[in-house]
């Protein structure tokens, strides 16, 4: 699910508000739609105990991540929907390794933004398997043959013609 679809959900929007600060509504709503159901989910999922898989797991670690990006990209969570995420969250954030790669993390924004540095090219954008679905499939097909159009956008592996 973290590589997957709460990656998927957040991609483009990263890419259009965060890097070009740029607005879609719609993809923006859209994304905030599909995060609250996933959000749902994972809700549902930590019922069973205060990590993914019982104990603190590779499953927790690679959720995170999402979560805060999802968060800081304007889909926060919701603790009167998700309680359970939301503690689950601040356990996480509780975790040494966990803070020192969000001060990581934060220092190297901070660096970027002070050298006037993007943190990544939104004019140059590799799509695969997840994202490029994602975006299909909620109907932004336009919207992608058009950043096709421009040269915005690579795939990993050469497509011999």
């Amino acid at each position: 699910m973290a590589d997957t679809q709460l990656d998927a959900a957040t991609f483009a929007v990263a890419i259009v508000e965060l890097g070009r600060r740029e607005s879609h509504a719609a993809l923006h709503e859209t994304a905030g739609r599909d995060l609250g159901r996933l959000y749902d989910e994972l809700e549902q999922r930590l019922a069973r105990g205060p990590f993914f898989c019982g104990d603190f797991s590779l499953a927790d670690i690679a959720i995170a991540p999402h979560l805060m990006a999802a968060a800081f990209l304007g889909f926060p969570l919701d603790p009167a929907k998700q309680p359970a995420l939301m503690r689950w969250m601040e356990r996480v954030q509780e975790r040494p390794a966990v803070a020192r790669d969000n001060a990581d993390v934060m220092e190297t924004l901070q660096r970027l933004q002070a050298q006037d540095q993007p943190a990544f090219d939104p004019y140059r954008v590799q799509w695969r398997s997840d994202r490029l679905e994602w975006v299909i499939k909620n109907g932004f097909a336009e919207w992608f043959a058009e950043e096709m159009r421009a040269g915005r956008t690579f795939f990993p592996i050469a497509v011999a013609h």
